[in-house]
């Protein structure tokens, strides 16, 4: 059915049915686009769009029987934001090893749910060390390696 939306306060007429009121439509959900944010954490939480693509979790965990995992995308791709939802997806809290009760919270909705044996194994079960090498820029070496050690 295509609609015709004229404004809030004024009357909506849509195709191929009859004149409705706007305060008889449903109230569009607005939500902010994640512009610059590669935290996975952070786009759930603030309610940002996201596009599902945790069963790439379990394509790659799986089913792929590589011993190494490369990433090789060009920049602005979404690489950083995967590798951040591989980390909130296996990622146990060392302050409550048996309590997975926040990544369950994050991916509740979530495609990856829907497999609920790969989800009882792996979702917040494994520890997990994060380093991005995003933000280290230096011409000097040394420099490089204590900014990395200070992650």
């Amino acid at each position: 059915m295509i609609r015709t939306w004229i404004s809030w306060n004024l009357e909506v007429k849509m195709q191929f049915s009859k004149t409705y009121r706007a305060d008889d439509l449903p109230k569009p959900v607005s939500k902010a686009l994640p512009l610059g944010k590669s935290d996975f954490a952070e786009i759930i939480e603030s309610n940002c769009y996201y596009v599902d693509k945790t069963a790439v979790i379990r394509e790659v965990f799986a089913y792929d029987q590589s011993a190494v995992l490369l990433i090789t995308r060009p920049r602005r791709f979404g690489k950083s934001l995967l590798m951040s939802t591989f980390k909130y997806f296996f990622a146990l809290d060392p302050d409550l090893p048996n309590d997975n009760s926040y990544a369950k919270k994050l991916f509740g909705s979530l495609e990856i749910t829907k497999d609920v044996d790969f989800c009882d194994t792996f979702l917040g079960r494994m520890p997990v060390i994060c380093l991005s090498l995003k933000s280290i820029e230096s011409s000097n070496f040394s420099y490089c390696v204590n900014m990395l050690a200070g992650q």
